[in-house]
């Protein structure tokens, strides 16, 4: 496939039918200076009534089956993990959720992959943009710097930044080129760009903004669905890219 999956198209079907998406930011951003994260989280499934996700017990029983599922045999050594852990900041205590986050899906293909993280980890990233700029002072314009750092090119200018690509799984041949071009040219892109979101230029491989979706929505499982360990990761890869480049 090397891109979307089937959780990833039903999401997008989904979003795109629900109007005022600006308004929608602004009312997370303000429960979220009301009554923190966790409500704000809730107040983002909420209006989004996002299928497979439409209360945060419904997350809290993902979790206890990702622990019932630890016991399944990786497919790679576990030693493998340990680069991603260092580069992300956070060390999982179920090693298959970390797995299953960077094992892209193809057709036919048996075996965990990371749909189902991926899009979870869409919602939690968009609160925590959303906290970001808002603490940043930017309360007026956060709708347009939430989407920009959370858009798929952005996204993936923090997988290459921190060297997420090399261990992604399963991609074929297509998305394996994709990634091998722009880890040549994306080097001089950002020197040439300075302070500027320099992204938004060359190819798109959008595996690879996934993948991190994918991390992010890991970590919030592993962590006992802690928006807090989420938000060190995402402090730790991803707001020092965008910070100064979308100020």
């Amino acid at each position: 496939m090397g891109g979307a999956g089937p959780l990833t198209t039903a999401r997008d079907k989904h979003l795109a039918q629900i109007p005022r998406r600006r308004s929608v930011q602004r009312s997370v951003g303000t429960t979220f200076l009301t009554s923190g994260l966790e409500a704000a989280f809730r107040d983002f499934v909420g209006h989004y009534a996002l299928p497979g996700y439409t209360e945060l017990h419904m997350l809290r029983d993902a979790y206890q089956k990702s622990k019932a599922d630890q016991n399944i045999n990786l497919p790679h050594d576990a030693a493998e993990l340990v680069p991603v852990e260092e580069a992300i900041g956070y060390h999982f205590r179920n090693k298959k959720l970390l797995e299953m986050a960077l094992t892209s899906p193809v057709d036919g293909h048996p075996g965990p992959d990371y749909d189902r993280v991926e899009y979870l980890g869409d919602g939690v990233l968009e609160v925590l943009a959303v906290d970001a700029w808002i603490n940043e002072g930017s309360v007026a314009r956060s709708g347009p710097k939430t989407q920009d750092t959370v858009c798929n090119r952005t996204l993936q200018a923090v997988c290459l930044d921190i060297g997420l690509e090399d261990h992604i799984r399963r991609c074929d041949e297509d998305t394996q080129a994709k990634i091998a071009a722009l880890k040549t040219s994306y080097p001089a892109l950002k020197t040439q760009a300075a302070n500027k979101p320099y992204w938004k230029q060359g190819q798109l491989c959008k595996t690879l903004g996934d993948v991190v979706e994918s991390v992010y929505g890991a970590v919030y499982l592993d962590s006992g669905l802690r928006l807090s360990a989420v938000e060190d990761v995402f402090n730790r890869i991803h707001w020092p890219i965008v910070e100064k480049r979308l100020a």
